[in-house]
């Protein structure tokens, strides 16, 4: 919470997003740090900045694809968002999610 206090107050961009649509917010609330999660989206509010809940991507470009190019980046904020959008139907969703993100990576193809 430290670090991002500071980087808040050094004017951090509280609405910039990576390539799979996530901010720093999707981060914390992927990494379960509540105390983060609660001062970014308070500071962005205060900043005037609008941080939507599921990230920049429309929801109908959340799919296996997107997941599984997280997975490969290393992602965890795309993951999250994914399964936010998609774990309701968690039986199902698991099991395609676990296939998914089993598949082999890159060089790392056996």
């Amino acid at each position: 919470l430290l670090v991002c206090t500071k980087l808040v107050e050094y004017r951090a961009q509280l609405d910039w997003f990576d390539k799979f649509g996530c901010g720093a917010v999707h981060y914390a609330k992927a990494h379960r740090h509540h105390e983060v999660t609660d001062f970014l989206e308070k500071a962005a509010e205060r900043a005037g900045k609008f941080v939507p809940e599921l990230g920049l991507r429309d929801n109908h470009d959340m799919d296996k694809e997107y997941l599984a190019n997280a997975s490969q980046n290393g992602c965890c904020g795309a993951v999250w968002r994914f399964l936010r959008k998609h774990g309701h139907d968690a039986k199902v969703e698991a099991v395609e999610v676990n296939r998914v993100i089993s598949q082999p990576v890159g060089i790392h193809n056996y």
